[in-house]
C-alpha cells in the first residue's frame, strides 16, 4: 500500500536542478544519512509543460475522485459529463504520474471487477523557482 500524504508539490525547476536535487539525494543515500519523508514531489521543467499535463480537465477528474468518490471510472465519466474514452485517457496519464491510484473493485449490479480511481492527498503546491 502506497504511503498516504496531504500535499502533492509541483516543481518547476531546470533540469540541471532537478539533477543536482537527484545526486544529492543518492549520495546522502550511500553515506546512510537519507530519511525518506512522505512528501509526494513531481517536477516539470517549465509552467508550460506543467499545464500540458495538469490541463483544467484533468483537475476537474481529480475533483471530482476526491469528493463524489465514484465506484467506476464509467461513473466517474457520467458524473463529468464526458466520454468515457477521454476520461480513461486522462485517468492512465494521471496514475503514471501517481496523482491518482486506481484500484480493483467489484460491480454493485455483478460480481465483474472494476477499476476505482482514487485520489489520496488533499492539496497540490506548486513551486516555481525564479
Amino acid at each position: 500500500m502506497k504511503m498516504k500524504v496531504k500535499t502533492v508539490h509541483i516543481k518547476i525547476q531546470s533540469e540541471k536542478d532537478f539533477e543536482e536535487k537527484v545526486k544529492a539525494r543518492l549520495s546522502k543515500i550511500d553515506r546512510g544519512v537519507f530519511t525518506a519523508k512522505a512528501v509526494r514531489e513531481i517536477s516539470f521543467t517549465t509552467l508550460s509543460a506543467m499545464r500540458k499535463t495538469l490541463t483544467q480537465k484533468r483537475l476537474e477528474v481529480m475533483h471530482c475522485i476526491k469528493h463524489n468518490h465514484p465506484k467506476s471510472i464509467y461513473e466517474l465519466a457520467g458524473l463529468l459529463k464526458r466520454d468515457i474514452k477521454n476520461v480513461r485517457k486522462d485517468i492512465q496519464l494521471l496514475e503514471q504520474l501517481d496523482f491518482i491510484e486506481v484500484r480493483k473493485g467489484k460491480s454493485k449490479d455483478s460480481e465483474r471487477q472494476v477499476a476505482v480511481p482514487q485520489v489520496n492527498f488533499e492539496r497540490i503546491n506548486v513551486d516555481i523557482a525564479v
